[in-house]
């Protein structure tokens, strides 16, 4: 289970799992085109973000996947650069004009948060890079859904707000587990700048459970349901993981799988 990881291929294939349920849930025809392109983005975005991670490290890597990263940057670059050209083409070919620039958009606040990334390695701004990665991942996820909507609905909103906070949720654990392998590389994450987040993200994340399933129960008709009870079964593995005796970097790929695996077996 080391090498999606290493590659960043598990957060492609989340974008690509909750797309197709969230746009099946919302009675649309999945697009596998629409599917591709969206993992594609988001396994562009993260790759980039590990690569500028690494050129901007003040110490050695410490982690597999940013070790990996240093010794194939290179090779990286290029099929990075291979990717993004041929994603952008086949966008151009297959996209409306209003997606392609919905796309362009969110691609280019994605830039702008790698580049911020890189250029606040303290963390100094008030909206933290957990924050954010959670919000344009789930932007990513719900794009080409909200453009097939009529109008932005509540179902809409209920559904975004919730995988946004299992994105969000899981990166507080993955950076309370890497906390020490951060400061050595010389890294900010927001446990490291706010010490009771590794204490209150399981607190709040049992009370998330609670809210997802309710809401998914009360709203049992209505197309986020599957979205809200498949946010509740993803966030429940999170506090099992943190309590085993793992390494970090093995708690990372569990919690990282733990949250396609429920939204495949209710597809």
């Amino acid at each position: 289970m080391q090498l999606p990881n290493l590659l960043a291929l598990d957060a492609a294939f989340f974008a690509f799992c909750w797309q197709w349920m969230a746009t099946t849930a919302f009675g649309f025809e999945f697009s596998w085109i629409h599917g591709v392109l969206v993992a594609t983005a988001v396994w562009l975005g993260y790759t980039a973000d590990r690569w500028l991670d690494v050129c901007g490290m003040r110490n050695s890597p410490k982690t597999r996947r940013h070790r990996f990263m240093a010794q194939h940057r290179g090779t990286i670059l290029i099929a990075w650069s291979g990717v993004l050209s041929c994603s952008m083409l086949i966008s151009w070919k297959v996209l409306t004009v209003e997606e392609f620039s919905a796309g362009l958009t969110l691609a280019g606040i994605c830039a702008t948060n790698a580049w911020i990334n890189h250029a606040d390695p303290n963390g100094r701004l008030p909206l933290p890079k957990e924050v954010r990665a959670a919000l344009l991942l789930s932007a990513g996820i719900h794009l080409f859904l909200w453009r097939s909507m009529a109008e932005t609905s509540f179902s809409l909103w209920l559904s975004f707000v919730s995988v946004t906070t299992l994105c969000f949720l899981n990166c507080c654990f993955v950076a309370k587990w890497e906390t020490q392998v951060d400061r050595s590389q010389g890294q900010s994450s927001l446990p490291l700048r706010r010490k009771k987040v590794g204490f209150l993200a399981v607190k709040v994340t049992i009370a998330t459970i609670g809210l997802c399933s309710s809401m998914a129960l009360l709203r049992i008709r209505e197309p986020e349901a599957l979205v809200l009870f498949c946010s509740a079964i993803a966030l429940a593995s999170l506090p099992f993981i943190d309590r085993q005796k793992l390494d970090a970097e093995d708690k990372r790929v569990l919690a990282d799988a733990s949250l396609f695996l429920p939204c495949l077996s209710l597809i």
